[in-house]
């Protein structure tokens, strides 16, 4: 008698609601809701509609508690557990995420888009391993479009510096789907990162026969080949997409950076330039602001927090032999790793970016002010590190971390690691600067989309430089990038002799090393030493000011 009654009240109070959101009165819908739920609480389809008025009306927040009550209710549900995920996304609490998806799967084992989902959310919160069994878990399950979880396998595994497996995936989500166009492109990238410039060409080509608005294949062909000359249909392709309407800015900002490289490529430089200007002018909007005020100050709070006396009081982590290759960024460093990959002794690590990630893209106040007074911290963000590099590095006696902006924090490494050794890659200002601002870099980059803020950072970045190299001395070694393609040897021996190593010839054949390189001079460490680089700042000395007011600040 009572479950009539309760399903007689639920059915008035659903049609009286829904004739009132028919009518557009939805805060008078809310009551009637909310009248019936104070004697019926647990009634799940009048709390589902009581949730989806408050989504409609702008209130994700009570949405989601809504949403907690119904999944507590009715935990079988997979659409409650979808919802309340896609309110957690918009209410900016992706942390909620992995233990909402494991209730989900705890709830629905067999249910093959939960496993999918805890993947992806545990994939966000670098939780690799329990990522990729997720994974595995929903394909066991009969996922469907296979592909797209293989591809996320694939990615999972790359940053895990798993890279055969990586192929695999690839391989066996195109088995899948030989027309999804993700990993086809994914492919290409493997292919590219890996030194196979024809067969990642060929892939980027089948990804636009498969899909011709993939305009990214495109900006990867251009970076892939040289453009032949002012006739060279490449040309008019990346025009031809730049030309067509509704492109998402960052595909419009990729493919003017395309052009400029390949307009520099025919010597076009005027025309290079404007197109590098308007790319960067793109990016404005989805990089970092940058603040030259606000950037001196963090600069001078680094310097000091970071004192002598603050580095005798840092208690130290590891006393294993680590290596920094750091500076600015299209400074060399890529290039400098590559050869000492060449040695027997050394891992490549590329561009680790684990303290980055814990602290100069954390809150603010985290850097420098934390580090400097929670010892803590430090001792976390150290062990922490250590842990990283076992995972990705298992007996690997010497990796190299050639993450450019460690720079930033060389006190903070040189205190935790004792035994750490810091290779400073230098470049003539002038070439750095028009490096970065002819390259797209990531988002927290801010100085990277204007050449004067550029210069300016590049100035803070000398300055405190020469505050490290003042209270660490013989511990970091400058590199010359001009010294390094022009005569190799005696730059690499004394590299050698820093970091306490034998010389070994194979590093003056280190186009030849098979490993991943993900940077943009990934092509110019696949080939033999060429100088076209040094000087570089000539080509656009009548274009720029800015270029000028470098050479005024730091000379040649």
């Amino acid at each position: 008698m009572e479950q009539r009654e309760a399903t007689h009240a639920s059915a008035q109070a659903m049609a009286a609601a829904g004739a009132l959101v028919a009518r557009g009165e939805l805060a008078a819908a809310e009551q009637r809701l909310l009248a019936h739920l104070r004697e019926w609480r647990e009634d799940t389809r009048a709390l589902h509609g009581l949730a989806a008025i408050l989504i409609e009306t702008g209130r994700p927040d009570i949405a989601a508690q809504v949403m907690e009550r119904l999944i507590t209710l009715s935990p079988g549900e997979p659409g409650h557990h979808l919802t309340l995920a896609a309110l957690l996304r918009q209410l900016g609490r992706s942390a909620e995420l992995v233990p909402l998806y494991r209730r989900m799967c705890a709830a629905l084992p067999g249910h093959a888009l939960a496993h999918f989902n805890l993947g992806c959310a545990l994939r966000s919160a670098r939780q690799d391993e329990d990522a990729l069994a997720a994974h595995r878990r929903a394909l066991a399950l009969g996922i469907d479009q296979p592909e797209e979880c293989w591809s996320n396998i694939a990615a999972i595994l790359a940053d895990l510096h798993r890279h055969a497996d990586a192929r695999e995936a690839l391989e066996q989500a195109l088995a899948a789907n030989p027309r999804w166009v993700p990993a086809r492109y994914n492919l290409g990238l493997w292919l590219e990162e890996h030194g196979e410039r024809a067969a990642a060409l060929a892939e980027f080509r089948r990804v636009l026969e498969i899909e011709p608005a993939w305009h990214d294949a495109r900006v990867r062909i251009a970076w892939l080949q040289r453009c032949g000359g002012p006739e060279d249909p490449l040309l008019g392709e990346l025009r031809d997409a730049l030309a067509q309407p509704a492109l998402a800015p960052l595909t419009r900002e990729n493919l003017q950076f395309a052009l400029g490289k390949s307009l520099e490529d025919c010597g076009q430089y005027a025309a290079a330039f404007d197109a590098f200007a308007q790319g960067n002018l793109e990016s404005r909007a989805r990089v970092a602001a940058y603040d030259r005020g606000d950037t001196e100050m963090v600069f001078r709070r680094i310097r000091e927090g970071m004192s002598r006396d603050w580095l005798r009081g840092v208690k130290p982590v590891s006393e294993r032999r680590l290596v920094f290759i750091c500076g600015m960024f299209r400074s060399g460093s890529t290039l400098l790793e590559q050869m000492l990959a060449a040695h027997p002794a050394v891992t490549a690590g590329g561009e680790i970016d684990w303290f980055p990630r814990q602290l100069l893209r954390a809150e603010r106040g985290v850097f420098p002010e934390r580090v400097s007074a929670d010892a803590g911290f430090r001792t976390a963000l150290g062990a922490g590190y250590m842990a990283l590099l076992a995972q990705r590095f298992p007996g690997a006696e010497l990796v190299t971390d050639k993450r450019p902006d460690n720079f930033l924090c060389i006190g903070l490494l040189a205190g935790l690691f004792p035994n750490a050794r810091f290779l400073h890659t230098v470049r003539d200002p002038r070439d750095t600067c028009l490096s970065i601002w002819c390259q797209q870099l990531e988002d927290g980059l801010g100085y990277a989309a204007d050449l004067a803020d550029t210069a300016h950072y590049f100035g803070l970045y000398r300055e405190l430089l020469r505050h490290w190299q003042a209270l660490l001395p013989g511990r970091i070694l400058d590199v010359e990038y001009a010294q390094l393609v022009a005569e190799p040897e005696p730059v690499l021996r004394g590299a050698c002799s820093f970091l306490g190593l034998p010389w070994h010839e194979d590093m003056l054949a280190f186009h030849s090393v098979d490993n991943r390189v993900r940077t943009a001079s990934l092509w110019q460490v696949r080939e033999p030493l060429y100088t076209a680089s040094v000087g570089r700042w000539r080509r656009y000395a009548d274009q720029s000011e800015a270029l000028r007011g470098i050479e005024d600040a730091y000379g040649s």
